[in-house]
């Protein structure tokens, strides 16, 4: 195979196994009613953008944002499995952090308030892959973010947050 071919085809492979695609809902159709399942979680995702501002806000704590195709994306699967149901996070995010999931599913029914809202943050922070976390401040600007599967476990991406 030819060498410049090889070299193109490396990059695709590695983004393709550490994050997914984005795709627009005018390319695919999704839905999800992002309710966690009872026991998996000691804190709560919230779903509303405008509800996770004004906790933010009360609390003085950042909020984290979580681009993630839940039921087809397997690295937003995996980052869940491994890290954001971890007791080491979860007990780090119910004392320094706001939790807000995006979610962008392929089969699970969506409320079309919340998918148009994800939509709308998906363009404002130029969201190209899943799963995508970005903290952000109080109002709304963005402090970091990461793209794809952070390997290294809670701790690892406890460190990523905090900077």
């Amino acid at each position: 195979m030819n060498t410049i071919i090889k070299l193109l085809i490396l990059p695709a492979a590695l983004f393709t196994l550490t994050a997914c695609g984005y795709v627009s809902d005018s390319m695919a159709e999704s839905g999800n009613d992002n309710a966690s399942e009872a026991g998996e979680a000691k804190v709560d995702w919230l779903t509303d953008y405008e509800k996770a501002v004004e906790k933010s806000r009360e609390e003085g704590r950042p909020i984290l944002m979580n681009f993630t195709g839940s039921d087809w994306c397997p690295p937003c699967i995996q980052m869940k499995n491994d890290v954001l149901t971890k007791d080491e996070f979860l007990e780090y995010a119910e004392e320094n952090l706001v939790l807000l999931e995006l979610d962008f599913p392929r089969q699970t029914p969506q409320d079309p308030e919340i998918e148009r809202q994800n939509q709308q943050l998906a363009q404002k922070f130029e969201i190209g892959g899943f799963p995508t976390f970005v903290v952000v401040d109080d109002e709304g600007e963005e402090l970091r973010r990461t793209v794809g599967y952070m390997r290294g476990g809670p701790g690892q991406f406890v460190s990523w947050i905090d900077g």
